[in-house]
């Protein structure tokens, strides 16, 4: 093969297209190579292909060849895997049928409507059909003086069915008769007035490649694979449909009620500015209540942008009073109204048992169990704390943009929260109370209820 390319390159051809094929003296192999050469230089090839397997699927074909009966060499086929077994019965079939041909050869006249005889002749295309070859039915009509159409068929009913095969395949025997060169020459049947002009398997495989024109009937059905504009064409027009749809029910959303980060021009914005801090008091700003700027809450000193949800969180929303203010201890103890704030301490007294006045323990042993009772309460407030925290990280669906962190104002001493808050009225109607051995019993239902929710 390297021999050949540096052949071809010293007679200036650079990189040619050169392919080799196995052959045998043993099989028809050479036949086959010589139908992959014949193939690559058929201009109108997947035309062909096309109309053979529209042959093939209408006459229920296994196989179909058009071959040169001069040559034995197929100009095209249908695009099922090659046959070769089926193509060397076809080339054997040929070879039977042309021997034969030269005892039986008669001069057919035109058919005239007038001429009786040309009546009785019936059609001028030569046919054969031979049964039970290999369990196989063979089929061959004659397309002009060079080709033949040759059909390979397992179909136990194929001779009732010849009918129906022989209109479909004079359907393609009409259309591959109109195909024309450019020079305006059309491959006609031969005729007993102007008998065809000899040719030999070198005129067969000219080097020079003919084009044909062919016209086919618009009502014939071609079946090919689809390509990958006819996909692209399918996955648009399946999108234009959702977006008609989903803007005519939601009314104001073209996916469904569905928007992206990346869509929204204020989280871009957040990405590339990355996280803020602020004050409490310029936290308060971001309440809603201005146009310009978007709607912020924060928990656990982390603030969250909530505003996809101005209904909730708005001026006019049931959660307004959180936004603009970190309220982690209002997440906890359920105060709305007075504990507004993020200071946690002395929270966990919530989930510490109220001490029975009679029971008798020592003060050691009453020490210890308040320490380990302090740890589980301050366990329980941290759990309801992060339960919170899952939930604006979309734990029920909807996932609020972190944006930064609040932060203490500038020369406040301490944390910045002032004196130790007393635990709200609710949160002390709803402390436990010790039983008769020592464990805390009959929590609040409301705080049992939210620890689930959340």
């Amino acid at each position: 093969m390297q021999k050949t390319s540096d052949e071809l390159f010293d007679n200036g051809l650079e990189n040619p297209p050169v392919t080799f094929h196995a052959t045998s003296i043993y099989d028809n192999s050479i036949f086959e190579a010589f139908s992959k050469v014949m193939q690559a230089i058929v201009p109108q090839l997947p035309t062909y292909e096309a109309l053979l397997d529209t042959v093939k699927a209408t006459c229920r074909f296994e196989k179909v060849f058009l071959i040169d009966v001069m040559s034995k060499v197929y100009i095209a086929t249908d695009t099922s895997p090659a046959n070769m077994p089926a193509y060397e019965l076809c080339s054997d079939y040929i070879n039977a049928i042309m021997d034969l041909s030269d005892m039986y050869v008669y001069d057919r006249p035109q058919k005239q409507a007038s001429d009786a005889r040309a009546k009785d002749i019936g059609t001028q295309t030569a046919e054969s059909l031979v049964c039970c070859v290999r369990h196989h039915t063979l089929y061959l009509r004659e397309i002009n003086a060079f080709l033949a159409l040759i059909g390979v068929s397992k179909e136990p009913k194929f001779v009732q069915e010849k009918a129906m095969v022989d209109f479909n395949v004079q359907t393609f025997q009409d259309t591959i008769l109109q195909a024309k060169t450019e020079s305006g020459e059309v491959i006609s049947r031969p005729t007993a007035n102007k008998p065809p002009e000899p040719t030999t398997p070198e005129d067969s495989l000219s080097s020079q490649p003919r084009e044909y024109k062919v016209t086919l009937d618009p009502h014939e059905h071609i079946s090919r694979a689809p390509s990958v504009l006819d996909v692209l064409r399918l996955l648009l027009g399946l999108l234009f449909l959702s977006a008609t749809l989903s803007y005519f029910i939601t009314s104001d959303s073209l996916t469904w009620g569905y928007r992206p980060a990346w869509t929204r021009p204020a989280r871009i914005r957040a990405w590339l500015r990355g996280p803020i801090t602020l004050t409490p008091s310029e936290l308060l700003l971001y309440n809603g209540t201005s146009p310009t700027l978007p709607i912020y809450l924060a928990l656990n000193s982390s603030i969250y942008d909530v505003s996809s949800s101005p209904h909730l969180y708005g001026p006019s929303g049931p959660y307004s009073f959180f936004s603009g203010r970190d309220a982690t201890r209002a997440f906890v103890t359920g105060c709305f109204g007075t504990d507004l704030t993020g200071d946690l301490r002395g929270v966990e007294e919530m989930f510490i048992p109220i001490d029975d006045p009679e029971e008798v323990i020592s003060t050691k042993a009453r020490k210890l169990r308040r320490e380990r009772e302090a740890r589980v309460a301050r366990r329980k407030v941290q759990e309801a704390v992060r339960g919170w925290e899952r939930l604006f990280h979309g734990g029920k669906g909807r996932r609020y943009f972190w944006v930064g962190w609040v932060v203490s104002e500038v020369g406040v001493e301490g944390d910045g929260w002032g004196e130790r808050r007393e635990l709200c009225e609710k949160a002390r109607e709803g402390r436990p109370r010790r039983g008769k051995e020592g464990e805390g019993v009959g929590e609040d239902k409301d705080r049992v209820r939210r620890a689930e929710d959340v």
